[in-house]
């Protein structure tokens, strides 16, 4: 920081801390042939649905990076439940 005077001070980082951190992710978005969850849960159910909210895919996350593959999805809109009660969004090409 510069002061009003000129003189030039630093604060000592203490803590940078992210609010991505912990968080699930879905990449690639958009997606051709399959889809991976990051941070997911291991043992939760994941649940793929289209815009229709017709149930599409489903399976348990066996891993906290996990791949599913979408290869059989029709091009569109999906999202995506992993059990935390919170759903994501990603688009089949």
């Amino acid at each position: 920081m510069v002061d009003i005077d000129g003189t030039v001070t630093y604060s000592e980082t203490v803590r940078v801390s992210s609010r991505c951190a912990g968080k699930e992710f879905v990449y690639p978005n958009p997606a051709k042939d399959r889809i991976y969850l990051s941070n997911a849960t291991v043992g939760n159910r994941y649940t793929i649905y289209n815009t229709m909210g017709q149930r599409v895919i489903t399976g348990f996350i066996s891993n906290v990076l996990q791949e599913i593959n979408i290869v059989g999805l029709t091009p569109g809109v999906y999202y995506i439940d992993m059990g935390e009660g919170e759903k994501w969004k990603f688009v089949k090409e």
